[in-house]
């Protein structure tokens, strides 16, 4: 009898893993007991040559939203639209 090898998953990158809002990527990469990935979603913001960590979110869109929230208190809502930097959500 042979030896039972698990067969693991490729590492998700922000593309594979449906990721497409600005200042969201993924955070926490880990490989699970099983050979699956687990992984939170970080977002983050640039203004004015500083970073500015937001937080992990469970979901993309949570992450999204929260990086919504802070663009607009940093460019105000009508400038962050303006200058790209913002998330439309459905």
């Amino acid at each position: 009898m042979g030896k039972k090898t698990k067969k693991i998953m490729a590492r998700p990158t922000k593309e594979t893993a449906g990721v497409d809002y600005r200042g969201v990527s993924l955070s926490n990469l880990r490989l699970t007991e099983n050979g699956t990935w687990s992984y939170n979603f970080r977002s983050r913001i640039n203004y004015r040559g500083e970073q500015f960590y937001i937080g992990n979110f469970s979901n993309a869109e949570d992450a999204a939203l929260a990086y919504n929230k802070k663009a607009r208190s940093l460019y105000k809502e009508k400038g962050a639209k303006s200058r790209g930097m913002w998330n439309e959500l459905n």
